[in-house]
């Protein structure tokens, strides 16, 4: 009975790595398109340098101590990058939250980003060459947009 996985080998070594969004759980040391090998090849070469295990258990045990730590610093590379994007997010989301609640003519420093400067020089531009037209309007005459 066929259940719609990858029937190589080749297959399943690419699609055990689908589900992978932070690693900590990945099937190998080293997340394709994330981390490079050299890297890990560095690091567990150093911890078996600095702890100079001796037999086979000392051995297997470092390696363990330098898998955790490698794991353990993807997570905080993960995390940071969560909370930066998130960051970004809650940034964006204020200033759409304060375009809509305030009047950008409240206060001299209501207005800091970028986009609502841009919006207001606009708007003070138009509304200028407006207000310049109206004294030579005459009655009964509509100011083109």
């Amino acid at each position: 009975m066929n259940q719609g996985g990858p029937a190589t080998q080749d297959g399943k070594a690419v699609v055990r790595w689908n589900a992978t969004r932070h690693g900590i759980s990945s099937p190998a040391p080293v997340v394709p398109g994330l981390e490079k090998t050299e890297d890990w090849q560095e690091h567990r070469d150093g911890i078996l340098d600095n702890l100079s295990p001796v037999g086979h258990l000392e051995v297997t045990l470092a390696e363990r101590v330098a898998l955790l730590s490698w794991r353990l610093h993807r997570v905080t590379r993960y995390e940071t990058q969560t909370i930066a994007i998130s960051h970004e997010q809650i940034e964006e989301d204020i200033h759409k939250r304060a375009w809509f609640l305030h009047s950008p003519w409240e206060s001299p420093y209501a207005s800091t980003h970028p986009e609502d400067i841009r919006l207001e020089a606009e708007f003070s531009r138009k509304a200028h060459n407006a207000l310049k037209r109206l004294p030579s309007l005459e009655s009964g005459k509509t100011l083109k947009p």
